[in-house]
């Protein structure tokens, strides 16, 4: 973080901080660990400003630029060692420890593939009264992960979200990867997989372009 103030007058946005997953919230600090010094520690993924460029996390201080965001995710590790294994318990641990601290969005990944499960997690985020970022999501944990079953839940999902006036933003799992199978939006170069295809061609916000 030391280097995140040259950063902001370079124009970065956003600012990408530390991946805290569910299952084992990890991190380089327990939540009671944050906000230390004159910029604070970050703990998470993507936020962006529109005054400046966005920084994520769940520690940044008042007076920072851009916007902040605390997280739940999945995924992933930092090495941190694990801190907690519920992602709210996590939450709400770190925001009683940082208590002022400056959180605009609350991010989080999201692998379950049905949209009741869906729908349950995002109302458990909205406990914490910020905007949602689901920065990832898609058919992960189920034992069917198959194309069809990722367009089945891609219809129910994206409906939802873009319907949800808590969601800020969300973002499919993934433009390629070999992380989940049959996920990617992206063939080959310029050309979109027949996921993608139904990615753009689903009811979205007006001002949205694909």
């Amino acid at each position: 973080m030391r280097r995140a103030p040259k950063a902001l007058l370079c124009g970065t946005s956003p600012l990408l901080g530390h991946l805290v997953p569910v299952g084992c919230v990890e991190g380089p600090l327990p939540p009671d660990a944050t906000g230390d010094g004159d910029t604070g520690n970050i703990h998470e993924t993507s936020g962006t400003g529109d005054g400046g460029a966005g920084h994520v996390g769940s520690g940044g201080t008042e007076g920072d630029a851009g916007d902040a965001v605390g997280s739940a995710g999945t995924g992933g590790s930092d090495g941190g060692g694990c801190h907690e294994t519920d992602p709210f318990a996590y939450l709400d641990a770190l925001f009683a420890a940082c208590e002022g601290c400056r959180v605009d969005f609350i991010a989080a990944h999201w692998y379950a593939c049905d949209r009741p499960a869906l729908e349950g997690y995002l109302g458990e985020l909205k406990r914490y009264g910020r905007p949602i970022w689901l920065t990832e999501l898609s058919c992960g944990d189920s034992a069917d992960r198959s194309l069809e079953a990722q367009a089945a839940y891609m219809r129910e999902a994206v409906p939802l979200l873009e319907s949800d006036p808590d969601v800020f933003r969300y973002a499919w799992f993934s433009g390629r990867t070999d992380a989940i199978p049959d996920v990617d939006l992206l063939g080959a170069s310029g050309e979109l997989t027949p996921l993608g295809e139904l990615h753009v061609s689903l009811p979205h916000a007006e001002g949205c372009s694909p």
